[in-house]
């Protein structure tokens, strides 16, 4: 991959090796600009992708903002993605709804957050979760400082987020051909 290419466009081809019909999304009302979205689909599995790059080499700041506007941009039939990745590391990492991932034999490890608009991802931490198989398990506070530290058991109800390889995301939803749950 030449490192002059735009982080958008290193996405969309990691869509189409994979053989997904994979685009950049226009902008509405121009024919030339591109928004930071990628569209990628084979058969039923389609996904909405916005591309998140960063300069940080150890650290990632993702909005709640972000990840819900991408949910509301999807179509129905699309699979809401935030992808990010470090700067000179090559490694792509996507962010999806966890109750997409639920009873997927990915094993999450969980990281709790007190923040309410944004968390931090670092590096070392996503590689350290990866190395033993696994993804990260997040979500938001809702001014409710003890749901945020309950076991998850207490939490089904509450929206949360999970951070794994894009790869592996992408190998499960292929391998099960996984429908989008109904309350997605």
């Amino acid at each position: 991959m030449q490192s002059w290419k735009r982080f958008e466009y290193r996405v969309r081809d990691f869509f189409l090796k994979r053989g997904f019909r994979s685009f950049r999304v226009p902008i509405s009302g121009t024919s030339q600009a591109m928004k930071g979205d990628v569209t990628a689909e084979k058969g039923k599995l389609k996904f909405l992708v916005d591309a998140k790059s960063t300069v940080a080499k150890e650290e990632i700041r993702i909005e709640r903002e972000s990840l819900e506007k991408i949910k509301v941009e999807a179509k129905r039939s699309e699979i809401s993605v935030l992808v990010f990745s470090f700067k000179l590391h090559h490694k792509l990492y996507g962010v999806v709804d966890g109750q997409l991932l639920s009873n997927s034999g990915i094993e999450l490890v969980e990281k709790a957050t007190w923040a309410e608009d944004s968390i931090g991802i670092k590096r070392e931490d996503v590689d350290k979760a990866l190395k033993e198989g696994k993804g990260i398990w997040f979500s938001f506070n809702n001014s409710d400082r003890k749901l945020a530290c309950a076991p998850s058991s207490l939490r089904k109800g509450r929206k949360s987020y999970a951070a794994v390889e894009l790869g592996e995301l992408v190998d499960f939803l292929e391998r099960t051909n996984r429908a989008l749950p109904k309350n997605y």
